[in-house]
């Protein structure tokens, strides 16, 4: 495994006075028409070896005991697990698995009976969030053949951190109860606890005493941290993982996508499709990228892998490349629901993409205990039809780039009104550089003009994450910190203000992890 963080330190407000932002309609037109040729050509060499062996891959294998990652993760992960009750943790793996069987039974035999919901077909289980990062700890340390690894290199590092400052993280006053309500709190706010916890260790690295502020019906602060005369309260604010918009942009998506599979079913040659919405996805017919396949092949244009568009959408679609795939299954058997497996399908794969597929294939399971749908291997592909999405329109990428403003509010209602407060805010970019430009445009202007009021607000820090998956099993992680100083300087507080970036190899830049992942898609690094 490796990872990288990045990270960048400039005040907002130079952001703005230094550097000409393209607007979000440029950026997106640009990305829109370069990204694909750009991409393949970047990433080509990388892929070739990736799908041609497992060399790697095994070499991690035999090396397992010896990964800082995994034995950090084993170390967190064990201290969690030493604040349950003996047996409590078979109970609540059961009902993570028992999820997943059931998720497994769909997809192998759907029926129309009793389809299952949006909400039942997710890889996550949503009803306990504690115990299922908790399942892809242990998937990560104990059974690497039915990690999911999408959802696990988003959790890891967290894992990693706490496991390799494990002294520190005991060190924070009041930690047990903070552990406790993680797994006893009916709020299930997992990923907002786990980012407090990071927060609190990294003052403790940075010299200061720190101790969780217990939770009343008044609402306080998180955190309190000293440095000989210095008291400083800490606030944290942790942004949903997905928001409201993006989530129903996708099922809108799928609404299209049940349509459109049923015609490329009927076509009976595996294809794929790439499909760019120009105005927001549920603003188009529901009909239109079905269609749209179906004029193309009528005319025989599939195969010479052509494109159709209009004022709402682009629609290209090829061939699948099916002796590439098979090919590869007869040395390989590949994990089911990979970057693999989609690099496979799709030969100018990128790590960004949004991919949905139906496949008819054959299965191996793995061995491993409590493996269920992680551990299944795909080993034949009788059929595949696939298709790659993504909306460029302006309202749509607006509306997922959400801004920090009532996160910000709610923390400075908490503050104290006779004490300096620290805002920490955490937040994942899920949707790609194009949406993360246009979300730190809003930031800046929400830290240069937000009021404060009376409260001694001392600085603002905001923390943005990344996991990337690649098909030959290695995972990224890029962390970008930004800060906006009032009453105090961020090195007053936190000379290192990196959250997660303990291991060999991290590569710190005075750049943001969308600017860099941009000039990637564009060709220009």
């Amino acid at each position: 495994m490796s990872a990288s963080w990045t990270t960048c330190n400039a005040a907002p407000e130079l952001l703005l006075e230094n550097h000409n932002q393209p607007s979000c309609e440029s950026i997106a037109n640009e990305a829109s028409q370069k990204k694909h040729k750009k991409a393949q050509q970047k990433n080509a060499s990388k892929k070739k070896e990736a799908l041609q062996n497992y060399k790697s891959f095994i070499v991690r294998l035999k090396d397992r005991d010896k990964d800082p990652v995994i034995l950090n993760t084993k170390t967190a992960f064990e201290y969690f697990l030493s604040f349950l009750k003996p047996g409590e943790w078979d109970i609540r793996r059961e009902r993570v698995m028992k999820y997943f069987e059931r998720l497994a039974q769909g997809i192998e035999k759907p029926t129309e009976a009793s389809p299952l919901s949006a909400e039942e077909s997710r890889i996550a289980f949503h009803e306990d969030w504690m115990s299922w990062y908790m399942y892809l700890a242990e998937c990560t340390v104990h059974r690497p053949f039915t990690d999911q690894e999408s959802q696990s290199a988003r959790i890891r590092p967290f894992f990693n951190k706490l496991g390799a400052s494990i002294e520190s993280l005991k060190a924070i006053n009041g930690i047990e109860g903070k552990i406790h309500d993680m797994f006893y709190d009916n709020n299930n706010n997992t990923d907002s606890a786990l980012f407090e916890l990071v927060v609190a260790v990294c003052y403790i690295e940075n010299g200061w005493q720190a101790e969780f502020i217990p939770e009343t019906h008044n609402k306080t602060p998180d955190i309190k941290v000293t440095k000989g005369s210095t008291t400083l309260y800490v606030e944290c604010k942790r942004l949903q993982k997905v928001t409201d918009y993006s989530e129903s942009e996708r099922q809108a998506w799928l609404r299209r996508w049940k349509l459109l599979s049923e015609e490329m079913l009927r076509y009976r040659i595996p294809s794929f499709v790439e499909v760019t919405f120009k105005k927001e996805v549920d603003a188009t017919p529901q009909g239109l990228p079905a269609k749209a396949f179906k004029d193309l092949a009528t005319c025989g244009a599939i195969a010479e892998g052509m494109c159709i568009e209009n004022d709402d959408i682009k629609l290209c679609a090829r061939h699948i490349n099916k002796k590439r795939i098979d090919n590869h299954l007869k040395r390989w058997s590949v994990r089911h629901a990979s970057s693999q497996m989609n690099a496979l399908i799709d030969e100018q794969w990128t790590p960004e993409a949004a991919y949905t597929f139906l496949m008819s294939c054959k299965r191996s399971r793995s061995t491993e205990p409590h493996s269920g749908l992680f551990g299944w291997f795909i080993t034949d592909v009788d059929s595949v039809y696939a298709a790659k999405w993504e909306c460029i329109a302006d309202e749509s990428i607006d509306k997922k780039a959400k801004d920090v403003t009532k996160h910000l509010a709610k923390a400075v209602k908490q503050a104290p009104n006779d004490a300096r407060t620290v805002v920490h805010i955490g937040y994942e970019t899920l949707n790609g550089p194009i949406v993360e430009v246009a979300r730190d445009q809003k930031i800046v202007e929400t830290l240069n003009s937000f009021d404060f009021g009376d409260k001694d607000i001392a600085c603002v820090f905001c923390h943005s994450f990344q996991s990337r998956t690649f098909p030959d099993g290695e995972y990224d992680f890029a962390e970008t910190t930004r800060h906006r100083a009032y009453s105090l300087t961020p090195d007053d507080i936190l000379p290192e203000r990196l959250l997660l970036g303990t291991e060999q190899g991290t590569k710190v830049k005075d750049d943001t992890h969308w600017n860099q992942d941009l000039r990637e898609i564009l060709g220009l690094s």
